[in-house]
């Protein structure tokens, strides 16, 4: 067993915890009169213009590869934009446990289209995240489902989420800075689509905090370029669930700052639907350490 092996597990494990607190720009944004729509659009632009001159200098090879580029952009483009409206506007706690149904979608996609084994522990691993998601939602309330439209849109991005892990993982051959480019291109285009359709403003300049906008608009691209670089390139050289079951390791960092900072309930609910998705990580993670090194 080599410590090359588990070098995309902690890229995947570091971009989650990341992802974690991901939503603390985004309302800070909010807070100083940009919508969380144009501040996905602005971000995600900002973002791209650091990764342009890897885009002039690679642009034959995004040319050869644009079908499949297009399909990630498309995927993972509508999933952040979805994810980053539902935390701002839903409780950020429940958002991310129903993202988190996306080990179940991503195993589901990796065994019909790529082939991957749905072995004990996996099945173990989809039926703790989906007990876990149950008791987050009331299952004592009737049918567990989402109830407003912020806990439907953290749902459907994480489905479209598990989507785009099926399409980083399909493309092997193409280097994690492309699907990155081709990420921040979408999530600008369906952040603007959202932004006309969703925002209560029409234009993003309606009485919002210049000065403090573009501060916070650096940081936030200096904190999303890497990010996102990083965890896609551990992402494509893991199976979709098994990415998918390492990214709840957002859920333990995003529940304390929603907790404590944003003022969120964190009850018995929460508790107990947040310790099961996590043990739904620490099972897929046994049944990682389990394999024969390939």
């Amino acid at each position: 067993m080599t410590n090359n092996r588990f070098l995309p597990f902690i890229a995947v494990g570091g971009g989650a915890m990341l992802w974690g607190a991901w939503w603390i720009p985004l309302r800070a944004l909010e807070a100083r009169g940009l919508s969380a729509d144009w501040a996905t659009f602005a971000t995600s632009l900002c973002a791209l213009a650091l990764l342009l001159p890897v885009a002039l200098a690679n642009r034959h090879r995004l040319r050869q590869n644009a079908p499949a580029l297009l399909a990630m952009a498309l995927a993972a483009g509508s999933s952040f934009v979805s994810f980053n409206h539902a935390v701002v506007y839903g409780e950020i706690v429940r958002v991310t446990l129903l993202f988190y149904l996306v080990p179940v979608w991503a195993s589901i996609l990796g065994t019909v289209f790529l082939g991957e084994r749905l072995g004990l522990f996996r099945i173990l691993s989809i039926l703790l995240g989906i007990a876990g998601a149950a008791t987050v939602l009331g299952y004592g309330q009737g049918f567990p489902m989402p109830h407003t439209f912020p806990e439907w849109l953290g749902l459907v991005s994480g489905f479209l989420w598990a989507v785009s892990l099926t399409l980083f993982r399909r493309a092997t051959e193409i280097p994690a800075l492309d699907k990155s480019i081709a990420n921040f291109a979408g999530s600008a285009f369906m952040g603007l689509v959202f932004a006309l359709v969703l925002s209560k403003t029409a234009t993003p300049a309606a009485g919002f905090d210049l000065p403090g906008v573009v501060v916070l608009l650096a940081i936030s691209a200096v904190w999303l370029s890497p990010m996102v670089v990083v965890e896609l390139w551990g992402a494509s050289r893991l199976d979709p669930g098994r990415s998918a079951v390492l990214l709840l390791l957002e859920v333990a960092v995003a529940g304390v700052p929603a907790t404590l900072l944003a003022g969120e309930d964190f009850g018995l609910g929460e508790a107990i639907g947040a310790a099961l998705i996590i043990a739904a990580g620490l099972v897929e993670l046994r049944d990682h350490a389990r394999e024969p090194t390939a």
